[in-house]
């Protein structure tokens, strides 16, 4: 490799990571999303990919193969005459390049012309929903609405995300309080205690408040053992929410997880005004299996 090469190289790599760094300083600017994550990140699990992400990664594997190209013929511009290998490796390089980005590209844009608009995998689900404590924890109900009504405007359209904003969970939300002061009042006088609101978004998008005994922390984390089940109120049902769910695959995809979101919101800024007391508060979603915890108790409990 000649030393115009190397130079031009150790150029090219010092660009990107000066890039790097600027984009790091400003990651809310445009045009850091539209070079990182539109044109020079493609990825690789498909499996878990949302539609739109499909076709960002095929526009991801163009700007990729047109830059090994230009490389390459980079490359040979600045080999010498003698480097007689050029000649002959050149062609076969540029050829590998093109024919794997135009397959890669093919095969995402295939994938993401069969693909749902709103579809989530099982897995991507529950790490979008395990995303939530972080809002959680600072109380910023706000936040937690906006962020995934971004992801739900990215996956499916501004128009489903606007039908899904554009609905008033003022009543839903009285009616919520008013299951988990019951509920509360439940667990009242019965020691550490766990609440689990249940949610059951096949019907009508109700759920049910479940009182049960608590049976002290597990070794780490938020999660807590549960004992018996000692009282259950029902939870008020959200016909509009309901009837967005069916209308969008009746699954748990992108849409879901905003209404999901806005639930958590509402039942989060109902105990911003209800004392818990020694108990903790958690939601629980049918067709999956974790658990998104709203409260902890007030005073930690070593009971038994």
């Amino acid at each position: 490799m000649t030393p115009a090469v190397c130079i031009v190289l150790l150029g090219l790599v010092g660009g990107l990571y000066i890039l790097g760094r600027w984009a790091r300083r400003r990651p809310q600017d445009a045009w850091v999303h539209a070079l990182w994550d539109l044109a020079i990140s493609p990825r690789l699990d498909v499996s878990q990919m949302t539609r739109r992400e499909l076709f960002e990664s095929a526009a991801s594997f163009v700007t990729w193969t047109l830059l090994g190209i230009l490389l390459l013929q980079l490359a040979s511009l600045f080999a010498t005459p003698s480097d007689s290998a050029w000649a002959h490796a050149l062609p076969v390089g540029v050829g590998v390049v093109l024919v794997s980005g135009a397959c890669a590209t093919l095969y995402m844009l295939a994938r993401g012309l069969f693909r749902r608009r709103a579809y989530l995998s099982r897995e991507r689900f529950s790490e979008e929903l395990a995303m939530m404590r972080y809002w959680i924890c600072r109380g910023d109900w706000g936040g937690l609405e906006a962020h995934f009504r971004t992801f739900a405007e990215r996956t499916c359209g501004h128009p489903t995300a606007i039908a899904a904003a554009a609905v008033d969970l003022d009543e839903y939300r009285r009616r919520l309080a008013r299951g988990l002061r019951d509920a509360v009042a439940a667990a009242d006088g019965n020691g550490p205690s766990v609440i689990v609101y249940l949610h059951r978004p096949d019907e009508a998008w109700t759920g049910a408040f479940c009182v049960y005994r608590s049976a002290g922390p597990v070794a780490a984390g938020p999660a807590r053992r549960m004992d018996a089940c000692i009282a259950e109120v029902t939870g008020p049902a959200c016909a509009p929410f309901a009837e967005l769910f069916l209308r969008h695959g009746d699954a748990l995809n992108a849409v879901a997880l905003f209404l999901i979101a806005r639930t958590v919101a509402a039942l989060g800024r109902c105990t911003d005004l209800i004392p818990l007391d020694r108990s903790a508060l958690c939601m629980a979603f049918e067709g999956d299996g974790g658990l998104v915890w709203l409260r902890e108790p007030a005073t930690p409990s070593t009971d038994v």
